[in-house]
């Protein structure tokens, strides 16, 4: 499959972020995890969190995760797994499987194939070779965090900088 068409049929999970979202809203903590190339895709998906629900969100390499942050999950933490299919989602599945035991809502975003049991909630994208996952992987993160940012009332367009605060803050590095 070509990466543009994977990307295209990645869109289709549109009504399930949605959905999602509704419950991500009450969660006080978000946290991504990626192995290999999705690492920075999970990154990306702390960052946009932060930019559009202004929440609390950290994006981990899922064996950093598994030695040391994973003290701070709870019940009031969402946990996303990127599942590529490939050699480190074993170790992501392990940290699903505990963060179960803590309470955390769990949500896998797994190519096509992929099995997710060990989460309440599952976002199957179309499968690519694993260096190329980043580019579908991160659709169904990009309309999660849309979607969290109207749950929770703020606006995913503007930074805050519609806050008078944040748009003098801006002012101070933006050129």
């Amino acid at each position: 499959i070509r990466v543009p068409d994977a990307m295209r049929r990645g869109l289709t999970c549109e009504a399930t972020a949605k959905e999602i979202a509704r419950e991500i809203a009450r969660r006080e903590r978000w946290v991504f995890l990626g192995a290999g190339p999705n690492w920075a895709t999970a990154r990306e998906g702390a960052l946009k969190v932060k930019e559009t629900s202004y929440m609390s969100s950290e994006g981990f390499e899922t064996e950093q995760f598994l030695h040391g942050p994973v003290a701070e999950m709870d019940q009031r933490a969402t946990l996303v797994a990127l599942l590529s299919g490939g050699p480190g989602d074993d170790r992501a599945q392990s940290a699903l499987c505990a963060a179960g035991e803590l309470g955390v809502l769990r949500i896998a975003v797994a190519a096509q194939g992929v099995p997710a049991a060990a989460a309440e909630h599952a976002i199957e994208v179309p499968a690519v070779e694993e260096w190329l996952s980043p580019f579908v992987l991160v659709i169904p993160l990009q309309f999660l965090a849309y979607f969290v940012a109207l749950e929770r009332g703020t606006n995913p367009d503007t930074g805050r900088e519609d806050q008078p605060g944040h748009a003098r803050a801006v002012a101070h590095y933006r050129l």
